[in-house]
C-alpha cells in the first residue's frame, strides 16, 4: 500500500502497529469509505500480492465515479422500482429494455397522474431518440394531459387563495 502524506486526503487513517497483537505486520487502520486504486496484481506462489494506492479527492477518475453514483442515486430515489430500472437502463444505453420497464409501470393502477405522465414522457423521448416520431408525439401528448403545466398550477393556486 502506498499513502502519499503530501497529498490532501480527507479520509482519516492511523498507524496502529504499536496497538496490534501482531506488531510485525505493520497494521494501518483506514476509515470506512476509503477508496483505493489498484496499482498491480501479481501471483506469488500460493498467494496474491496486490499493490494499492489511496486515492485523494483531486483524482479525476474518482470525481467521474462520484458523478455517476450521484446520477444513479437520483434514479433510485424516486420511489418507483420499474421507473428506476428504466432510468438506469436508459442511462446505460439499453433503450429497448428501458422502454419495457416503463411500459410495465403503466400496468400499475395505483400510480398518480403525475408519475404516469412522467412515464409517458420517458417513453415518448425514447421513441424520438429511436426515430419513431409518431409514437413519440402520441406519448408526449399523453404526458402533457397528465402533468399540469406551471401556468396551470399557478392559476389553480390563485383560485385556491381567492376561495
Amino acid at each position: 500500500m502506498e499513502i502519499d502524506p503530501t497529498k490532501i486526503i480527507t479520509v482519516p487513517f492511523a498507524d496502529i502497529t504499536k496497538l496490534s497483537n501482531s506488531p510485525h505486520e505493520g497494521e494501518i487502520l483506514f476509515s470506512i469509505g476509503s477508496i483505493w486504486y489498484i496499482k498491480t496484481v501479481e501471483e506469488n506462489n500460493d498467494y496474491w500480492v496486490i499493490k494499492l494506492n489511496l486515492c485523494n479527492d483531486s483524482n479525476p477518475q474518482l470525481a467521474q465515479l462520484d458523478d455517476q453514483l450521484t446520477k444513479l442515486d437520483e434514479c433510485l430515489t424516486n420511489g418507483s422500482t420499474y421507473l428506476s430500472l428504466g432510468n438506469i437502463l436508459r442511462a446505460l444505453g439499453d433503450k429497448p429494455n428501458a422502454e419495457n420497464f416503463y411500459q410495465r409501470m403503466l400496468d400499475d393502477t395505483t400510480l398518480s397522474y403525475k408519475t404516469r405522465g412522467h412515464i409517458y414522457y420517458n417513453i415518448g423521448t425514447l421513441a424520438a431518440e429511436q426515430g419513431r416520431y409518431g409514437d413519440a408525439l402520441k406519448n408526449i401528448q399523453k404526458a402533457e394531459e397528465l402533468i399540469p403545466s406551471a401556468a396551470e398550477l399557478s392559476d389553480r393556486q390563485e383560485i385556491d387563495y381567492e376561495l
